[in-house]
């Protein structure tokens, strides 16, 4: 990893100093009973056993079985903090995530891929979230204990050490070499289950196109593959890991048994007492098992590191050009662009567009499809900027503007509504909260909804699928405007409204937005049907990037 990932990483703890600081102490801490559990152990099979002193020994086995409760406390306490620290940390990243999601410009959002997305802000939050935990739950802890240990061991017999440590440098080499290993083996794995599950995705999505042209054995093929190319990858990586394991476990034996066999030796030779050895011995296997939980460690933090890694590249990239403004405007009167020119791909879409829109009056643009009628609206909507001109709000240009306080006096109702899985409510509702059943009855009767919604099994209740797949694209339209209608917009935007509406659904709706609504938006509709040209009070047409003023 290079130190911007370590910097991304490190970033992520800010103002958790403090739980910081009490975690390492604490596990400082933990380790001061063991002095006392290990010179009692010496003192027990040195003096008191020898001599038969049996109160002696009792209270100081009670004295020991004190120290581990102790022990045991305070680590409960580290361990504590340190979930505090890891679920602050997950969570501060993964709001962080949503954010720089929410940051993205539209015209980025046109060309992200939502899958890996999807994954950066689930799966690898997780796998950050397990490297997280072990690195400050297990490897840490364990890697000061080895050092404590290494160190106490020294001051007790420093040539046994000596030979201890010199024991212990092919598991270091044996781990680097196989971490290398598994590093290459779980980008492998990343990379197919990326695979696997853009095609699963795709195929939920595709559902209807697969049974329309018959396409189940060729999608079935095709995920055959991809699950057969991951489960050899996840093979590979399981064999790396126990193959890993089992290397460190024959080392950690060799390890125990060759301490035993030289400090018997030492016993023998009169070099150290039994007491001497025996809590040696003791303060090596407490040694080796922190040693041991460092090591298993590693591979997951391998996994996670990773993870990590793809997340700071996400965070890098650039979102694009967002307006950025801070001024509110608390009564939006007057939208109105100058001299606006838009050019996309180097080709010049729209060119000296100048427009004002306001409440009252109903605007209608038509124009040929793909002449720039979209574009126009996403530009008034401020979801993307002109290469020329301005667009103002009130007068006042966008650049200085909260633009989230001028959207919530917009209604805007899309070419393709997004309807998602959930109920009539929640779709209507979506983006406000505390909304009564008379504000939803209210605005499903103007959008011309409620006699359907009422016949549904459950009303506002009832769910309705992905995408809207139970419901007709007329009832899945009217929805889409009855959520556009619920914030009572000063404007309201209307994109080809007859691709999923008939004529006169959008005659009638016009005709109970007159008599219904108080005061009356403005309506922008970009529709190219000569009934609702007939309605306008401002008619254009939009061809090779200019207004024509019809009416």
């Amino acid at each position: 990893m290079n130190k911007q990932v370590y910097k991304f990483y490190f970033d992520q703890f800010r103002g958790m100093k403090r739980s910081i600081f009490l975690s390492i102490m604490g596990s400082l801490i933990q380790f001061i009973p063991y002095y006392f559990i290990f010179r009692l152990i010496r003192r027990s099979f040195d003096i008191y056993i020898p001599s038969k002193n049996l109160p002696a020994l009792t209270g100081a086995v009670v004295i020991i079985i004190i120290l581990f409760l102790v022990k045991s406390g305070v680590m409960l306490c580290v361990r504590y903090l340190t979930l505090q620290i890891n679920k602050s940390f997950i969570a501060n990243l993964r709001y962080k995530i949503v954010e720089k999601i929410q940051a993205i410009s539209y015209l980025k959002m046109v060309y992200i891929d939502t899958i890996k997305y999807h994954i950066l802000t689930v799966q690898h939050s997780e796998k950050i979230y397990f490297l997280n935990s072990s690195l400050i739950n297990q490897a840490i802890p364990a890697l000061i204990a080895s050092i404590i240990f290494l160190v106490f061991l020294g001051s007790i017999n420093f040539s046994m050490t000596l030979f201890l440590f010199f024991i212990l440098i092919p598991l270091f080499f044996v781990t680097k070499i196989f971490l290398f290993k598994l590093s290459g083996q779980i980008k492998e794995v990343t990379r197919n289950f990326k695979t696997f599950n853009k095609r699963t995705i795709f195929m939920l999505r595709a559902l209807d196109l697969t049974k329309t042209l018959s396409g189940e054995t060729f999608e079935i093929n095709k995920q055959r593959n991809n699950i057969d190319t991951l489960n050899l990858a996840e093979v590979k990586l399981s064999l790396l890991r126990i193959i890993v394991t089992l290397i460190q476990d024959l080392i950690f034996s060799f390890f125990g048994i060759s301490i035993l066999l030289v400090g018997g030796y030492s016993v023998i030779k009169g070099e150290m007492t039994l007491g001497a050895m025996l809590s040696y011995y003791a303060a090596v296997l407490i040694f080796k098992n922190y040693l041991q939980t460092f090591f298993v460690t590693l591979p997951q933090i391998e996994e996670g590191k990773e993870s990590l890694i793809e997340l700071c590249d996400f965070f890098e990239t650039e979102v694009g050009v967002n307006y950025s403004g801070t001024k509110k405007i608390e009564h939006l009167e007057k939208i109105s662009m100058q001299n606006i020119q838009f050019m996309y791909q180097d080709e010049l879409i729209l060119k000296s567009i100048d427009l004002e829109i306001i409440p009252g009056k109903t605007v209608v643009i038509s124009g040929p499809n793909g002449g720039g009628k979209t574009t126009l609206l996403n530009l008034i909507i401020g979801l993307i900027r002109p290469t020329g001109g301005v667009v103002c709000a009130n007068g006042i240009p966008y650049d200085e503007i909260d633009l989230k306080k001028i959207r919530r006096s917009l209604g805007i109702l899309r070419q393709v509504p997004f309807i998602f899985k959930g109920t009539v409510e929640e779709n209507i509702s979506y983006g406000r909260e505390d909304v009564s059943l008379d504000e939803l009855k209210e605005a499903a009767t103007i959008a011309g909804a409620l006699a359907f919604i009422e016949k549904l099994p459950k009303g506002f209740a009832t769910i309705i699928g992905e995408n809207g797949m139970t419901l007709s694209g007329g009832q899945n339209q009217k929805i889409a405007l009855a959520r556009a209608l619920l914030r009572k917009p000063r404007f309201l935007f209307l994109d080809e409204p007859t691709n999923h509406l008939d004529v006169t659904s959008i005659m009638s709706f016009i005709e109970n937005l007159k008599k219904n609504y108080s005061p009356l938006p403005a309506c922008l509709i970009l529709s190219h049907e000569q009934a609702i040209i007939e309605k306008a009070d401002i008619h254009y047409i939009l061809q090779k990037g200019k207004f024509d003023l019809v009416k």
